[in-house]
């Protein structure tokens, strides 16, 4: 695979990532890289997912008629 492949691949890390890569990722080859980004962007769904759930266990100790108040207090 050429370098426009690698350098697309660490263009899609870096979104992934939300920051840009150190220049040692260069040496990673585009599949290498595309693997790591899918993995990175699997970690973060299931964390989202946690997250929520854990807002939502959270919320469940709030009594009910508290509860949109400190939804809208919380931003959610």
């Amino acid at each position: 695979m050429g370098n426009h492949d690698t350098t697309a691949a660490l263009t899609e890390l870096e979104r992934a990532l939300g920051t840009p890569v150190p220049d040692a990722f260069a040496a990673l080859g585009s599949a290498d890289a595309e693997h790591l980004t899918a993995a990175i962007r699997t970690a973060q769904a299931r964390q989202g997912a946690q997250l929520e759930g854990a807002v939502t266990d959270a919320l469940n100790h709030v009594p009910r008629p508290l509860r949109g108040a400190v939804r809208k207090a919380v931003g959610l």
